[in-house]
C-alpha cells in the first residue's frame, strides 16, 4: 500500500491533478478518475424508526450492495457523526452523468430521504477489492484537505519543497499503516482531496493530519470525520 500510495501521491501537485494516465516516475500504476458521491440529509429526511423507514433503509443497502457486486461501487460508508453529510461512495462511471443518475437511482435518494453531490476524484485502478457477502463493517477516519488560512500567502519558490515534504510525510504514514486512502479532487475549489486512516480515533488521525507540513504551513488544513465501509473494499483492510 505504501507503493501505491507513493505513485498516486506523486501525480498530483499541491493537490491538483496532473492529468490521467501513468505517474511520473512510475510505470507500475495506472491513475483513473472516479466519481466520489456524497449523500446528505434531503427534505424528507426523517431519524424515525418506522417499518416504513426500515423498509427504504434495506432498499437503499440492496441497491449498494448491488452496484458494488456489479462493479459499478468501488467503496461506500456511512459518516458516524451527526452532521448533515450522512455517507459517501465512490463510483466507476464514464461520465459524471452516468455517475449522477447512478447515484440518484438509489431509493433513499428517489424518496427524498437524502440528496447527492458529486466530485470527480484520482487515485490508482484496482486500488479497491469485493467485499463479500454479507459484509463486515470496519471504523476508518476520513479526513478532508481543504483550502488553509494561508493557502495564497506561500511564495511560489517555497511550494516545492513544501510539496517534496508534503508527499514524504504522507508516505511515511502510509508505511507505517495509519494512511490507507488519499486521493485529489479534480476541479474542486474548497475541497482539494481526501485522506483516511487507520488510526484508531478520530483525535489521532486529526493529530496525524495536523502534522502534515502542507497543514502546519497554512495551505491545507483538515476536516475529520468517523467513516465506515465494508472489510475487503479498501484492498488489504
Amino acid at each position: 500500500m505504501a507503493t501505491l500510495l507513493t505513485t498516486m501521491l506523486l501525480a498530483v501537485r499541491g493537490l491538483g491533478v496532473l492529468g490521467p494516465g501513468v505517474a511520473p516516475g512510475q510505470d507500475d500504476f495506472e491513475m483513473t478518475a472516479y466519481y466520489m458521491y456524497f449523500l446528505d440529509k434531503g427534505p424528507g429526511w426523517t431519524a424515525a424508526d418506522t417499518p416504513e423507514s426500515a423498509a427504504l433503509q434495506q432498499a437503499h443497502l440492496d441497491y449498494l450492495a448491488k452496484l458494488h457486486s456489479d462493479g459499478k461501487l468501488a467503496v461506500v460508508g456511512p459518516f458516524t457523526d451527526d452532521t448533515d453529510m450522512r455517507g459517501m461512495g465512490l463510483l466507476r462511471a464514464a461520465s459524471v452523468d452516468e455517475a449522477r443518475a447512478l447515484a440518484k437511482a438509489d431509493p433513499a435518494v428517489k424518496a427524498g430521504l437524502m440528496k447527492t453531490r458529486i466530485v470527480k476524484w484520482w487515485g490508482p485502478k484496482d486500488w479497491f477489492g469485493v467485499a463479500p457477502q454479507p459484509w463486515e463493517l470496519v471504523s476508518y477516519q476520513f479526513g478532508f484537505l481543504v483550502r488553509g488560512p494561508k493557502a495564497d500567502a506561500i511564495p511560489e519558490a517555497e511550494l516545492e519543497k513544501l510539496q517534496a515534504a508534503h508527499l514524504a510525510y504522507m508516505d511515511e504514514q502510509a508505511k507505517a499503516g495509519k494512511l490507507i486512502m488519499a486521493g485529489p479532487f479534480e476541479g474542486g475549489d474548497r475541497l482539494r482531496g481526501v485522506v483516511v486512516y487507520d488510526a484508531g480515533s478520530v483525535e489521532e488521525a486529526a493529530r496525524i493530519a495536523a502534522a502534515d507540513p502542507m497543514v502546519r504551513a497554512g495551505r491545507l488544513a483538515v476536516e475529520m470525520h468517523p467513516w465506515v465501509t465494508a472489510k475487503g473494499m479498501i484492498k488489504n483492510h
